[in-house]
């Protein structure tokens, strides 16, 4: 598997993540008309993929999305879809971790945040399924979104007890053997691995 052209969906997801020029390419900051524009980069990517092959033919596509990137996931999930594109055609990753809180508002009150950092077992529960509801057997790679893994006493924000949460990743491994699309989880040292990638940390 050769993946040279990726897009994150970060500054595609939702309305306010990078706001430098962003009134030049975003006519329409609504969710409709962040859709089209997502889905106008993402043929993009799907035509530069076909038209630079390989020894292997065609570049795999690879789009990556966050809990906390708006609707990012649901955005490539709906494309992915309506375009009757094929999971083995398009490699898609995505976070858990930060949950986007900002209602689609560009601008907050001051010291508000856009995102809330949580690595809960609660969070993660919440946050799988909802990544599972919007790219189903699409998934390929779902990561510790800017993980820690030293334990805190009273911390829930920010920090993961593998021996904690291995069970939970398990679980979907029992789910995905009884023919759920959620990837197999296996474990290596400190990682914890989704197929032949990762529940990795950025």
């Amino acid at each position: 598997l050769i993946m040279r052209i990726g897009l994150g969906m970060a500054a595609l997801g939702r309305p306010g993540y990078i706001n430098l020029q962003r009134s030049t390419h975003l006519s329409s900051r609504t969710v409709d008309g962040m859709q089209r524009q997502a889905n106008i980069v993402m043929d993009e990517l799907f035509q530069q993929c076909k038209s630079t092959t390989d020894d292997h033919g065609d570049n795999i596509p690879w789009l990556d999305c966050a809990r906390s990137y708006g609707l990012s996931e649901k955005f490539v999930g709906d494309y992915l879809r309506s375009n009757n594109i094929r999971p083995e055609e398009v490699y898609v990753s995505s976070k858990w971790g930060y949950t986007y809180v900002a209602d689609w508002n560009v601008e907050l009150g001051e010291g508000e945040p856009h995102e809330v950092k949580d690595h809960s077992l609660e969070n993660f529960v919440k946050q799988v399924e909802e990544t599972k509801t919007h790219l189903g057997p699409y998934l390929n790679l779902y990561q510790v979104h800017s993980g820690t893994f030293e334990k805190k006493q009273n911390d829930r924000v920010g920090t993961i007890g593998g021996s904690h949460i291995l069970p939970l990743f398990q679980r979907h491994r029992q789910l995905r053997e009884g023919g759920s699309s959620f990837p197999v989880v296996r474990r290596s040292r400190s990682r914890i691995f989704v197929r032949t990638t990762a529940f990795t940390t950025t």
